[in-house]
């Protein structure tokens, strides 16, 4: 994980380039995949996500903010409820619901404030939105 953190953040020494770097890196490069979910402990290990190359929103959220912490960026998870408008009829069958409860993301101290990211997929979803906005503005 300090390889993977160490590579994607970049050489840049500012804080907030190196948290999109790693936001990028964590979204893209583990591809995120709902499916995969296990009740087994050692699956909610960013160490986990890191090895498969894929991962859900947790265990995501957990990789990113454990590279942020890597490279110096206070960090942390969130959990949150939300509904997922975009869901597959699959993954609504194994959900019973279109709820997804505890649905991981990352939250970066970065200029004074705790901003959310959500590294689990590239669809678009409200804290992308924001994170996108705030990244390409601030």
């Amino acid at each position: 994980m300090i390889e993977f953190a160490e590579s994607r953040c970049g050489a840049t020494r500012d804080p907030r380039e190196q948290a999109v770097n790693l936001y990028y890196a964590v979204r893209d490069e583990i591809r995120y995949n709902p499916y995969v979910f296990n009740r087994d402990p050692q699956t909610l290990k960013a160490s986990h996500a890191l090895a498969a190359g894929e991962s859900y929103c947790v265990p995501k959220a957990l990789l990113l903010a454990a590279c942020a912490r890597h490279c110096g960026i206070p960090s942390r998870i969130g959990l949150a409820d939300v509904r997922n408008h975009l869901a597959t009829p699959r993954l609504l069958e194994l959900l019973k619901s279109e709820v997804f409860a505890m649905h991981g993301y990352t939250e970066l101290y970065l200029d004074g404030r705790w901003v959310k990211a959500t590294p689990a997929s590239t669809w678009p979803s409200v804290a992308c939105s924001m994170w996108h906005r705030w990244s390409s503005t601030a």
